[in-house]
């Protein structure tokens, strides 16, 4: 029975947000964290973390709080999937 896992990086430069006001986003990056293990009758459970560093809009610490990306934080998730069939 197999497992299965892997790590996912994502970057964003500092993108126009209003090119004419020399405005830009901050740059930022969010990281990922998948794994899964193979189970008996075509089942499989797996965990997931996404933003693993809770990366959030720099934005969001002014005084008047505001974002250009909604970046909800860390999310957890944790399931099982069940492949109908036999099919491989």
């Amino acid at each position: 029975m197999g497992a299965a896992g892997d790590v996912r990086g994502t970057f964003f430069s500092k993108w126009w947000l209003n090119p004419a006001a020399g405005m830009r986003a901050f740059g930022y990056s969010t990281w990922d964290f998948y794994t899964s293990k193979n189970l008996p009758h075509h089942a499989q459970a797996y965990f997931a973390v996404d933003n693993l560093a809770s990366s959030r809009d720099r934005k969001l610490l002014l005084a008047t709080p505001a974002f250009d990306r909604p970046d909800y934080g860390r999310l957890f998730r944790v399931g099982l999937r069940w492949r109908f069939g036999g099919v491989e």
